[in-house]
């Protein structure tokens, strides 16, 4: 009514005031809009350049750089949906219910564990995994809200193309020329290592490298879960010289053999699979006749690189890292009749605290948030892929089917890699699966 020109309780509305109020809201969701996007990039440049085991000592395991950002921007969501200013549009988008169950079945398993007696280690695990899904709730919101079109998603995507072709980089150079450039990435000023590094190990003849991860496992799932955005990127970012878009896909496809990891090429299969059956007719045929040169080139530069492979995919159960996967279980099913619902507490199984690792984020999640974390888990997981299917199958066009695709193949990859490793344990796959 007083838009219309109707009388408040001071007198007629000012219709230049209202004008310059509106002026001023469009203006700071502007600057909202762009920080926003700048934070997005800042936390995927910070997540693949700069190893998680290097760290802010005052704020222990949870101060490395990523993490830090991640919180800035879970602190700048919080702010402005306090403020109204958030952005409306995401409180209808189902995601939003599946990470509001998270934080549920956290704080419900948080609450229980600290109603029984623990000693301080397992009290800071608990806190730190707290601070892990702010940070990602962080991620998750912000992209939710402020990627809204095609220049935002692809400004962010070339960003994440190259800071994933970095990694690639360092990877490469590990791999192939025994060269480590990994420990300068960790000497930024007040940081400290507060792990023992992973650097170049041997696994059977060849070099088994992390990049900037801090585990080849970490590495080789993330690239693969990276490549498919690289490739829409390398298609359709035509405002880019084709060296711009073509060298970063290259050097993060690099990241997946450097692993020599099973789960990487696991992951790959999946992600790269799934994006190549949901091309175009002619595109796919390309892609399928493209990729057995791509990995023949990657065999012929490596020796024994095939080999390798093939004797751990062989080995079955007589290979320990297969063994000890597969040992876990009666473990597991012990400890579940103990805690069946809420589990011990998120983050609180830690290696020296049970007989091994569990290399198998649905084992550890069971252990952590017992079968209430295990369903948000799964949602968390699968959600995504179901959104993104979807999303495809809606799409009217190439881009929108290409990025539909390459979400859907991406999300694919981490839910089956995570029956390999620990994924939570590992931040940079864990930042970059926020952001898919």
């Amino acid at each position: 009514a007083d838009r219309g020109g109707g009388m408040s309780q001071g007198g007629p509305v000012d219709d230049k005031a209202l004008l310059t109020r509106e002026a001023e809201l469009a203006e700071s969701l502007s600057t909202r809009h762009v920080i926003a996007i700048r934070l997005i990039k800042s936390y995927m440049i910070a997540i693949m350049l700069f190893p998680s085991d290097a760290v802010f000592p005052p704020l222990g395991a949870s101060g490395y750089v990523a993490s830090i950002v991640a919180l800035v921007t879970f602190a700048a969501y919080m702010v402005w949906m306090l403020r109204g200013t958030g952005g409306a549009e995401i409180t209808k988008h189902p995601l939003r219910s599946v990470v509001i169950l998270f934080w549920l079945v956290s704080l419900s398993s948080y609450l229980k564990f600290n109603l029984d007696a623990h000693d301080g280690t397992t009290s800071l695990a608990a806190d730190r995994w707290l601070l892990l899904l702010a940070g990602l709730t962080g991620v998750i919101m912000i992209t939710g809200n402020h990627l809204r079109d095609r220049d935002d998603v692809m400004s962010v995507l070339r960003t994440l193309s190259w800071a994933g072709a970095v990694c690639g980089l360092v990877a490469a150079l590990q791999f192939w020329a025994s060269v480590d450039l990994s420990p300068l990435l960790r000497q930024l000023p007040g940081l400290k290592i507060n792990a023992e590094e992973f650097g170049i190990q041997l696994r059977g003849s060849l070099n088994r490298v992390s990049g900037t991860a801090i585990h080849p496992i970490e590495l080789g799932t993330t690239t693969a879960m990276v490549l498919p955005f690289a490739i829409h990127v390398l298609i359709f970012d035509k405002k880019k010289q084709m060296w711009r878009r073509l060298l970063p896909t290259l050097l993060i496809a690099a990241g997946i053999p450097a692993a020599v990891s099973r789960s990487a090429i696991l992951a790959a299969a999946v992600s790269l699979g799934v994006y190549l059956v949901c091309q175009p007719p002619m595109r796919r045929i390309q892609g399928f006749l493209l990729a057995p040169v791509v990995v023949s080139a990657i065999f012929v530069s490596t020796p024994g690189l095939i080999g390798t492979l093939l004797a751990f995919f062989q080995a079955g159960t007589s290979d320990p890292s297969i063994y000890t996967r597969t040992g876990d279980y009666p473990f597991v099913l012990a400890q579940l009749q103990k805690h069946p619902v809420l589990g011990r507490g998120g983050g609180t199984v830690i290696p020296q605290d049970v007989f091994e690792i569990l290399d198998n984020q649905y084992l550890s999640t069971v252990l952590d948030l017992g079968l209430a974390g295990l369903i948000a888990l799964l949602c968390y997981v699968l959600f995504p892929a179901l959104l993104a299917l979807r999303s495809f199958a809606r799409s009217n066009d190439e881009v929108s089917a290409s990025l539909s695709a390459a979400c859907l193949g991406a999300t694919l990859g981490a839910a089956v890699s995570m029956f390999t490793f620990d994924a939570f344990s590992f931040p940079m796959f864990t930042g970059v699966h926020a952001l898919v």
